[in-house]
C-alpha cells in the first residue's frame, strides 16, 4: 500500500504527465479507430514534412508565452513580420533573398517594439491596454 502511494505522490509531482498520459490516450485511441493509418509509417513522415514551420513558431512563441510577455497586439506584431519575411523573400535575388526577409521580419519586429514602448512611455493615458489597441490595429492595418 505505501508503495502505491508513494508512486502515487511521485507521479503527482511531476508536471507534464497528466498532459503526456492524455496524448498516450488519445493516440491509444486513435490506432483502435484506424490501426491501417496510425500503424503505417508513412503517416508519420507526411506529419514530419508539414509541421516544421509551425513547430519553429510555436518554439518561438513558447519562450515569450512562458516569460508572461505577451500581450494584446503580439498577433499584429506576428503578421506583420511575416509580411515582411514574405516581401523580402519574393522581391530580392533568391540566393540572398531569405536572409533579407529574414533581416526584415526581425527590423519589423523591433519597430513595432520601439512604436509601442514610444506610445506606453509618452502616453497621457493611464491606461496602457488602449494604447494596445490602437496600435494592433495600425500594425494589422498595415498588412
Amino acid at each position: 500500500m505505501s508503495f502505491v502511494w508513494l508512486l502515487f505522490n511521485f507521479l503527482r509531482r511531476l508536471e507534464g504527465f497528466a498532459i503526456a498520459m492524455v496524448l498516450l490516450v488519445l493516440y491509444i485511441a486513435l490506432i483502435i479507430a484506424a490501426p491501417s493509418v496510425f500503424t503505417h509509417p508513412l503517416i508519420y513522415i507526411s506529419f514530419l514534412e508539414t509541421v516544421p514551420p509551425t513547430l519553429i513558431a510555436a518554439l518561438g512563441l513558447t519562450l515569450v508565452i512562458t516569460a508572461g510577455e505577451i500581450d494584446l497586439s503580439f498577433p499584429a506584431v506576428v503578421s506583420l513580420s511575416g509580411f515582411a519575411l514574405s516581401w523580402g523573400w519574393k522581391t530580392f535575388d533568391p540566393a540572398y533573398g531569405a536572409w533579407i526577409g529574414i533581416g526584415l521580419a526581425l527590423a519589423a519586429g523591433a519597430l513595432v517594439g520601439l512604436c509601442l514602448s514610444g506610445c506606453f512611455s509618452l502616453s497621457v493615458l493611464d491606461n496602457h491596454i488602449l494604447c494596445r489597441f490602437r496600435t494592433e490595429n495600425q500594425y494589422l492595418g498595415l498588412c
